[in-house]
């Protein structure tokens, strides 16, 4: 019975080199895969603690930029008066849809949604609209974003509602 040993570096046989045709194949490939990753998807780190618990800060954040968006569906959103800075957030309403916040109750079309807070403390609409805030109709072609953490989130609380041309996409996958 005879042994075939394989030492690295060493051919086989004269051979096993790809041919041309492979090479080709494979190089096609991998700049497919590469236009079709950066066309299609994003690479973002969550940046603050916005949307904690669903996802801390510096988590990696896979965002598919074709994605159907939906109410509830996490985001990255690019703000129009701040460049270069993207918002993580959830879509809470849509055009059309009412929002109103009392008593750090979220009101959407007059039935309340679940929220987390860990803060007991009310403000008023006078020192912040974080809790308080006066019953708005989301414009057609718009959502009202907000963050998981309701207490410490940046979101259309602060910059208002947003546009959709300004949704970079939809959060699908996320690495901690």
């Amino acid at each position: 019975m005879k042994l075939d040993v394989y030492v690295p570096g060493k051919k086989k046989h004269a051979d096993e080199t790809a041919s041309p045709a492979g090479k080709f194949v494979f190089l096609a490939a991998m700049i497919l895969s590469f236009v079709i990753l950066k066309i299609i998807f994003s690479v973002q780190f969550a940046k603050d603690s916005s949307m904690e618990p669903a996802y801390k800060k510096g988590t990696i954040l896979l965002i598919n930029k074709f994605s159907g968006i939906s109410k509830n569906d996490p985001v990255l959103v690019k703000l129009k008066d701040r460049e270069n800075q993207a918002v993580v957030s959830r879509i809470i309403a849509v055009g059309g849809d009412n929002v109103e916040i009392r008593d750090k109750k979220l009101f959407v079309n007059g039935v309340e949604q679940n929220i987390i807070s860990k803060d007991d403390r009310i403000f008023t609409q006078e020192f912040t609209e974080r809790d308080n805030m006066a019953k708005i109709t989301v414009p057609d072609d718009s959502f009202f974003l907000l963050g998981d953490n309701f207490d410490r989130a940046y979101d259309s609380r602060s910059f208002g509602v947003v546009k959709s041309e300004n949704l970079v996409g939809k959060i699908i996958f996320n690495i901690l």
